[in-house]
């Protein structure tokens, strides 16, 4: 992505618990921040008991683009290799 800029946010694993209101439970968390410049991107993961959700927010040209569906492509493969093991 050139000069751009990447956050990455863990917010680990979330106890649905004490994001339960009355009969709501949640099954899904969710976390996106700003992009403030282009190209920013930003990668947040927060998981509950049952999931983990990987959230990105992308601001940047279609090159940079591109490069960031190798940089998801790769996080992927990681990531399934990781939880085959």
């Amino acid at each position: 992505m050139g000069n751009g800029s990447v956050s990455l946010t863990n917010l680990g694993r979330i106890s649905s618990q004490k994001l339960t209101a009355g009969a709501l439970k949640p099954r899904r968390v969710l976390f996106g921040g700003p992009c403030k410049h282009k190209p920013s991107l930003q990668l947040a993961a927060v998981g509950t008991e049952d999931e983990v959700c990987l959230c990105a927010t992308l601001c940047c040209t279609d090159a940079d683009a591109r490069a960031v569906e190798q940089l998801l492509a790769e996080m992927r493969r990681q990531l399934e290799d990781y939880a085959a093991e």
